[in-house]
């Protein structure tokens, strides 16, 4: 897996370096999907930084998704990592968030610029409350909302009145 993870990273880079020149995606950032075993691998960060930096593209345009499950394994280590990504401009994206058994608590030890709402709580009108405390303690801790699985206008609209920053879902596109 994280030979295909270096794969996607290296096609990424060059993706974006491409766009780099174009005046309308110059600035449009990439995100990422990694694998927990990449993550736990000890080259991740440099596997990460080497192409960007052999690129030259600007690390701002990089957003490397983990889902929470993946940080089940090590949270301090990988709090780690994703420190030392953060420090060289790259967003981290907490994916799926509420699937796992990453506590609310254990936010404040995670360096994270974005916390991913998994769609099973977009979909269950009875975790409207959770998602509102998702969304609040991630707003506390300095992270945008995205909330995942937005099927329906009155979804979207919900999740943006809770204070949703961003919408993703089949009522945008496929």
């Amino acid at each position: 897996i994280r030979e295909v993870d270096n794969w996607v990273i290296r096609r990424v880079v060059r993706q974006l370096s491409r766009w780099t020149v174009n005046p309308h995606l110059g600035h449009v950032p990439i995100a990422i999907n990694i694998s927990g075993r990449h993550l736990a691998s000890d080259n991740f960060v440099n596997d990460i930084l080497d192409p960007i930096r052999n690129a030259g593209i600007d690390p701002r345009r990089l957003v490397l998704e983990i889902t929470e499950s993946a940080l089940l394994h090590d949270l301090e280590a990988a709090a780690q990592k994703m420190q030392m990504l953060r420090d060289q401009s790259i967003r981290i994206a907490i994916d799926d968030f509420g699937t796992g058994y990453t506590s609310l608590g254990h936010l404040r030890s995670l360096p994270v610029d974005i916390l991913k709402i998994d769609r099973t709580f977009i979909n269950d009108e009875s975790a409207g409350s959770l998602c509102k405390l998702i969304i609040d303690t991630g707003h506390l801790i300095g992270a945008s909302i995205t909330s995942e699985g937005i099927e329906t206008v009155d979804q979207a609209a919900n999740f943006t009145e809770m204070g949703s920053d961003s919408l993703q879902g089949y009522l945008f596109a496929r």
